[in-house]
């Protein structure tokens, strides 16, 4: 919260942090999709992290407790 970071000291905002330092893309077919769109899905999949104190600078370094949902229906991996 911008107000928030106003207010305190940078010291006080500041929190451990760990995040993808290596990472390379995944692409799922996306079952069921109409035949005119592309049925294909690509997410970042990390394969090492870096840890350290998160920048408010330019990060949201506010944890919030957030509810998921997922997808039930099975992807199929492709290679490409």
């Amino acid at each position: 919260d911008s107000n928030g970071k106003k207010l305190l000291l940078k010291s006080a905002l500041s929190q451990n942090v760990c995040t993808y330092k290596e990472m390379f893309y995944q692409t799922a077919l996306i079952p069921g999709c109409p035949h005119h769109t592309i049925p294909y899905y690509s997410y970042p999949v990390a394969i090492s992290c870096k840890c350290g104190k998160c920048n408010t600078d330019y990060s949201d370094c506010v944890h919030e407790k957030v509810r998921t949902n997922y997808c039930t229906k099975p992807q199929k991996l492709c290679n490409m």
